[in-house]
């Protein structure tokens, strides 16, 4: 009677385990798709947008619709002739220097960069609304932890820094094989 009583007990609590086995392998397989859809998404938005995309579980975020946004472009003159002259590594390497300088000074902004290439756009307050911009150096004016007063205080402040940062690249850029124009400073218009 006892071991009747403690055989019903073990497959009571086997068939408990393997319930609880099933649910914790359907977690991280979940875990693994987000994992992996945000992994994807990464790569071709902005890491605030796809973490927001696979958040929400929907791209409503992507849907057309009208906000007032400030742009900056950036440009590697004389990037399309580089790169029909120079070795596929070479123009990798640039780029992924370029993007190390680009990719921090837009984060720390709370912009959007458009994409990765030669050259770049960076958003703000679209797609992902930046109500209050951060002035990173707390300088507390266009260039510098404080809030800003506006979104549109972002875009002088976000090129002032991409233009010291690619004053540092281009003193380095000075001692490798790039073309001159990007070595040499354009002068302000």
């Amino acid at each position: 009677m006892e071991n009747a009583r403690l055989l019903s007990e073990l497959r009571e609590r086997t068939e408990e385990v393997a319930g609880w086995n099933k649910e914790l392998e359907a977690r991280v397989a979940a875990q693994l798709a987000e994992i992996e859809r945000t992994g994807k998404l990464r790569r071709f938005l902005a890491p605030q947008l796809a973490d927001l995309i696979v958040a929400q579980g929907d791209e409503s975020i992507l849907e057309s619709h009208r906000r007032e946004i400030v742009v900056v472009f950036c440009d590697l003159r004389g990037f399309t002739g580089f790169a029909e002259r120079a070795e596929p590594e070479e123009v990798m390497a640039l780029l992924k220097e370029y993007h190390a300088t680009l990719g921090p000074i837009v984060a720390r902004f709370e912009g959007t960069l458009d994409h990765y290439s030669g050259d770049g756009m960076v958003f703000f307050n679209d797609p992902l609304p930046t109500p209050e911009p951060r002035d990173p150096d707390g300088t507390g004016d266009a260039r510098g932890g404080a809030r800003t007063a506006s979104p549109m205080a972002a875009a002088p402040a976000t090129s002032w820094a991409l233009a010291s940062a690619f004053r540092r690249a281009m003193r380095r850029w000075a001692r490798s094989a790039l073309p001159s124009e990007w070595t040499t400073p354009r002068p302000a218009r």
